[in-house]
């Protein structure tokens, strides 16, 4: 098996629209992460990065960030299988390092898979290991 899974993408504008309007969000200081059931049996994966991240060389470079983060941790991850998955990017993402960036991903992901009637909300916060001191 290749160290690096090739993600499937969400294409489709009603894809992007049925995802961000029905799915479950969670915050993050670098992210919004939000899932809705599928229509395939893969993880597709829908990125977003707007003006409010910066100029488009930030843009882009944000986008290739959250890109290798799916390849690393979502489209290893069996939890999410059915789901489709949009990351909207935020400003402080560029800002972060990549180890810190993998494991906030991780407790997002773990977050979402608990039960709704743990969460008893349809949007929280994943901001858990973000906030971890590094003294």
């Amino acid at each position: 098996m290749p160290s690096i899974l090739p993600i499937n993408r969400l294409h489709r504008p009603s894809d992007y629209s049925r995802v961000l309007s029905t799915g479950n969000k969670m915050v993050s200081v670098s992210w919004v992460f939000i899932t809705s059931p599928g229509t395939t049996d893969v993880t597709r994966v829908g990125i977003i990065a707007s003006k409010k991240v910066g100029k488009a060389v930030s843009r882009n470079r944000a986008k290739r960030l959250l890109r290798a983060l799916s390849r690393e941790v979502l489209a290893k991850d069996e939890r999410l299988k059915d789901l489709d998955v949009v990351l909207i990017a935020r400003s402080h993402l560029l800002r972060r390092d990549y180890q810190l960036l993998v494991r906030e991903l991780k407790y997002c992901v773990a977050k979402i898979n608990q039960p709704l009637q743990e969460q008893k909300i349809k949007t929280a916060s994943c901001h858990g290991p973000s906030h971890i001191s590094h003294n």
